[in-house]
């Protein structure tokens, strides 16, 4: 977290160190009272009301964010499309909200670029 209209200044008491370091973010997402850190490491919550609080949670270590530009929030979640199909992610938890199928599975599948969604 940068000083107050100074993002460029950043004091080395407000890095919170997510998940690996050796990790990358991809994307962060705003929720009501927190953010969602989608890390090639899986997925983190951010929560708190000041520095001195701040809290990560790791909400699932297998879910890996696979297109940084299908993040979508809604109704306080975010929707992502990740190695695991896509998926709800909340301030409590990661839901798989769909499957990935193969050509073999279509049948009556919408599907682009080799992706099956049904």
């Amino acid at each position: 977290m940068s000083k107050f209209l100074e993002p460029e200044a950043v004091p080395i008491v407000n890095v919170f160190p997510i998940g690996s370091k050796a990790a990358r973010i991809l994307r962060i997402a705003a929720l009501r009272d927190s953010l969602i850190v989608l890390k090639e490491d899986g997925i983190f919550r951010l929560n708190g009301d000041s520095p001195a609080n701040y809290v990560v949670t790791q909400l699932d270590g297998t879910v890996i964010l696979k297109a940084t530009n299908s993040v979508a929030v809604l109704n306080n979640s975010v929707y992502a499309l990740t190695n695991q199909s896509v998926v709800q992610i909340s301030d409590t938890s990661v839901r798989i909200i769909s499957r990935i199928v193969t050509g073999k599975q279509i049948g009556r599948a919408s599907c682009r670029e080799r992706v099956c969604l049904y």
